[in-house]
């Protein structure tokens, strides 16, 4: 067996992260010449899970960034990987058409199944993407991205907030109870 030492990128990495940089924690894996020229992930990809239990949990979308990396990284099988042609569609277009309701309930409703349900390359190869120019593309892609970081920001501060004040919440509630804060006054 002639082969070589590999990363494996598989259906969780994708599913739970908008992007696959070389930092995940990649399973270990072997692969032949010929599985690593057909399946590496080069930046730009993008990959989308191909099965899923659920029909409409299904076209999940990562965009591929493995500049910066010398260490090989491979597509996992349940994992089909869209290698946009440059010259017609920006990869972050891609990834960002993928993630909308119109794409994405193309492919809920190309998977097939019963209790589990799976995407063919045909079904994949069907889907209708709108196609504006590269230049619009890229400004479109570039925008979303800005929005989004604005946006996961301020989710993120919502959420210490919460914590924040749930914890004030039960402190309060600590110290009524065992008597270091007296309420009595202020019910009446």
């Amino acid at each position: 067996m002639n082969e070589k030492k590999v990363y494996l990128c598989n259906y969780v990495e994708v599913y739970k992260n908008d992007r696959i940089t070389p930092g995940l924690p990649f399973m270990q894996a072997t692969a032949s010449v010929g599985q690593i020229d057909r399946f590496s992930l080069r930046s730009g990809d993008v990959l989308i899970t191909k099965d899923s239990e659920i029909w409409n949990d299904i076209g999940v979308p990562s965009l591929v960034d493995n500049e910066d990396s010398n260490s090989t990284i491979v597509s996992g099988y349940h994992l089909a990987l869209l290698r946009p042609l440059a010259s017609l569609v920006h990869s972050g277009y891609l990834f960002r058409a993928l993630q909308s309701t119109a794409v994405a309930s193309q492919l809920h409703i190309r998977s097939n199944g019963v209790t589990r349900f799976g995407l063919t390359r045909r079904a994949i190869k069907e889907i209708n993407i709108p196609l504006p120019p590269l230049d619009e593309q890229e400004a479109i892609a570039g925008s979303l991205d800005v929005q989004l970081v604005a946006l996961r920001r301020k989710r993120n501060g919502a959420v210490r907030q919460i914590k924040m004040l749930n914890e004030y919440r039960e402190r309060l509630i600590a110290d009524v109870v065992t008597g270091k804060l007296d309420v009595r006054e202020s019910v009446k």
